[in-house]
């Protein structure tokens, strides 16, 4: 959220169904701690319980941190615990409709927020290991029941994933064939941290106190046999994976994540705090529980405000994420209205900065809360910061009209992950030829720590000689190429523009309205015998003669060789263009039209699956 400037402010900010998930969330909390009547894991005093768990999850730090900053993953965490929560009632799942229901709620919780597929997985893992310990038990008494339970829960577990699979299908299928097809763990290398840091940032988001009082209640209730299985053990599975595989796979930091944790550290803290009032008497236990009701009323207090510490004992309680407040907020807002001031036809603008002070986000997002999405000015372009999940910042720049600058370098992951947005950075620190287009304006704009924001206006387009020796030189600076960065990019272009989508084949397609035109650079393997082929389909009932033209250039950028061919404007057309030339270094597409038309909504046209191959393999 933006500027908000206290405690009071950002609870009332929130959306109303933020705080219908939280409730729901607390009353999941309440079905696991308490199971069903005759299952229960806290086997006494169910009301109390209930109320005592309800009261625990407001006062851990990470049931709000997350809401506060503005992400759902609480929805999704409401639907993993649901599916818990019909789970523990009925762990042999003798209902045969649960196994189905089990299913779409897990479902439904990856489709919420992708990442909680780590919890689908953990949950999925711990029924497996609950049934075989059911299996295991049943066994000893009567081993001819071995084989037909075997039968019963493989029957039950495909019903979960059937549907699953069938819920995610039916609701999803794009995001379906992007899991089938989309290596998420390579796209997203870039914010993997070490075990060491990713342990390092769990255990203080919670605090190391906390950790310790959830380890001590599951030891104290499993060893004591107070805490009733099977459920406990499920439980204690399935926060044990969920945080293994996090550490160990995921490896990525947030404190939307610590939502995969908080309903384990949650009953971990009730076990401890019913622990003390079973196994100790009279005064031990009165103190210990009074000590420990203070420490998370402490521990709270110094998590949601802006209190500090000794650093010695910062370790020992959770994490400090006070309100957000930004005192350059009249700077910022100025900055705003500068902006809007000089760009009153929607100029592109990029942001070359990617911090939690600045950043095109942010840029983007302010504008909207001060002004309402009706009364928008600003075109902030989507500028690309994650070098394993983004693309070269070339487009961005070349379209931009204006670019704003934040010295010194911003980033939020380490730089080296980030060379994305310093290759932008030090074309404009150090005047690189592509900068030398644009001219810094007079005005400039100081944020907290000392952050100079200048701001660039382009003076002339850039040529395609510039465009070249920018490209060499991203290609050279970021290795290995960007994981969304395909083979073509979009150097020119004019009307409303064209938009760019890479396939999983690492084919291309291509949408427009006519009567815009580009021109696209391939930067790709080239073979001797270049065949570009794909298809053309046109929809409107005026649309232009079209004509592409493919350009071979040599490593300076000269034209050595063309062809071009003009699709039919009608129904949808394979095509292809050929070209052999030996000293082809890059391939030229460009998109123009025959004629031109007035009305620019009476026709758009998508060039699908568009890729260059070998001649020869054409016409296999």
């Amino acid at each position: 959220m933006f500027a908000t400037n206290s405690l009071l402010l950002y609870f009332w900010r929130i959306p109303f169904s933020f705080y219908r998930r939280l409730c729901l969330s607390l009353y999941c909390a309440f079905y696991i701690s308490n199971g069903c009547d005759r299952d229960k894991i806290i086997p006494i005093y169910p009301r109390i319980v209930f109320w005592s768990t309800a009261f625990v999850t407001l006062l851990i730090p990470s049931t709000w941190t997350a809401l506060l900053r503005g992400y759902p993953d609480i929805g999704s965490a409401v639907l993993i615990g649901l599916a818990a929560l019909i789970y523990l009632q009925d762990v042999r799942l003798k209902t045969w409709w649960k196994a189905p229901l089990i299913g779409i709620l897990l479902a439904l919780s990856i489709l919420f927020r992708r990442h909680f597929a780590y919890s689908v997985r953990a949950f999925l893992v711990a029924t497996i290991l609950q049934t075989l310990i059911i299996l295991i038990i049943d066994g000893r008494d009567r081993s001819e029941r071995i084989i037909r339970n075997i039968k019963h829960y493989s029957l039950l577990f495909s019903l979960i994933i059937i549907s699953s699979l069938v819920t995610l299908t039916i609701l999803a299928p794009k995001f379906v064939y992007k899991l089938l097809t989309v290596n998420f763990r390579e796209l997203y290398a870039s914010y993997e941290q070490p075990l060491s840091v990713t342990f390092q940032f769990y255990g203080q988001s919670y605090g190391w106190l906390t950790w310790l009082t959830v380890v001590v209640g599951y030891a104290a209730g499993i060893l004591t046999r107070t805490l009733v299985r099977p459920g406990i053990f499920f439980v204690v599975s399935f926060g044990c994976l969920s945080l293994i595989q996090w550490g160990l796979s995921s490896k990525q930091l947030g404190v939307h994540y610590t939502t995969h944790f908080t309903l384990f550290v949650v009953l971990g803290i009730q076990a401890f705090l019913w622990m003390t009032w079973l196994l100790l008497r009279d005064k031990q236990r009165i103190w210990i529980l009074t000590v420990g009701v203070l420490l998370l009323l402490f521990n709270a207090a110094i998590a949601l405000t802006p209190i500090n510490l000794p650093s010695s004992l910062r370790p020992l309680l959770a994490a400090n994420y006070p309100p957000l407040v930004r005192n350059d907020y009249d700077t910022f807002v100025q900055m705003l209205e500068y902006l809007r001031e000089i760009s009153p036809k929607k100029e592109p603008i990029y942001v070359v900065a990617s911090s939690m002070t600045i950043n095109a986000h942010m840029v983007g997002q302010a504008e909207t809360q001060l002004y309402g999405k009706k009364h928008r000015k600003l075109k902030v372009l989507d500028v690309p910061e994650i070098d394993s999940r983004d693309t070269y910042p070339l487009e961005g720049l070349l379209q931009a009209k204006y670019v704003v600058v934040a010295e010194p370098f911003q980033y939020h992951l380490p730089p080296q992950e980030q060379d994305i947005v310093k290759v932008a950075w030090d074309m404009f620190s150090k005047n690189r030829e592509l900068a030398q287009d644009f001219q810094r304006l007079p005005k400039q704009f100081t944020l907290d720590g000392g952050i100079i924001l200048s701001i660039y206006e382009r003076t002339k387009p850039t040529d395609f000689a510039t465009t070249l020796a920018s490209l060499q030189e991203m290609q050279q600076r970021i290795q290995p190429k960007p994981g969304s960065q395909s083979d073509w990019i979009t150097i020119e272009q004019s009307g409303q523009g064209i938009l760019l989508g890479k396939n999983p084949d690492n084919t291309l397609e291509i949408k427009t309205s006519a009567p815009s035109t580009a021109t696209l650079l391939y930067f790709g393997s080239i073979p001797e015998v270049v065949n570009l082929t794909g298809q053309s389909v046109f929809r409107g009932d005026r649309c232009p003669a079209l004509v592409l033209q493919l350009l071979a250039l040599d490593s300076q950028g000269r034209v050595i060789n063309s062809a071009s061919v003009s699709p039919a404007s009608k129904d949808p057309k394979n095509f292809s263009l050929s070209i052999k030339e030996k000293q082809t270094a890059y391939l030229s597409l460009k998109i123009n039209y025959g004629d031109r038309i007035k009305n620019t909504n009476s026709c758009s046209l998508k060039l699908s699956n568009l890729n260059i191959v070998s001649a020869k393999l054409s016409n296999r």
